[in-house]
């Protein structure tokens, strides 16, 4: 999801990045919405006017540029789709990761599937539970959005 509204609003981020727009390439979304924070509204409305192939060159340059490896297996394909099914919410889902930034980016669920246009955010736990951050992401910017989260709790079978 950052990856997705990222690639969303790159071209602005460039205009905005006073280091040079290859820096917007490689800093995590959630710092360039803190030091961009007096122009959130411009970045909203870039990523509300983002078309699916623009986000898809954008995600592309990205994940070249070396993100890769922090978001391993995400595909292009995969970024399309998300914006087919999420675009018209994009910038309110946006707008609510910006109200904590770094709050919500640790607490996104472990899995993102799109089939057929339906997003579902699943979070998988073992023994320990949700994070406060992981609940506030949860409770604060995909519930509002009438988005389907699911909280898994594997246990281990025995057999003897």
């Amino acid at each position: 999801m950052l990856l997705l509204m990222k690639a969303a609003c790159l071209e602005r981020l460039m205009e905005l990045n006073t280091l040079g727009a290859a820096d917007s390439l490689t800093r995590f979304l959630e710092a360039q919405f803190v030091i961009n924070a007096a122009h959130l509204d411009s970045i909203y409305a870039a990523i509300g006017r983002a078309t699916t192939a623009r986000v898809r060159r954008n995600f592309d340059a990205i994940y070249a540029a070396g993100v890769d490896e922090y978001y391993p297996g995400v595909t292009g394909e995969l970024i399309e789709q998300l914006h087919r099914a999420l675009g018209p919410q994009l910038p309110s889902i946006a707008a609510r990761f910006a109200g904590d930034a770094y709050c919500y980016r640790a607490g996104w669920p472990d899995l993102t599937a799109v089939r057929d246009g339906d997003v579902l955010f699943r979070e998988i736990k073992t023994s320990d539970k949700l994070h406060r951050s992981q609940l506030e992401t949860i409770a604060n910017v995909l519930l509002p959005e009438g988005l389907t989260v699911d909280v898994l709790q594997l246990a281990a079978l025995r057999m003897k």
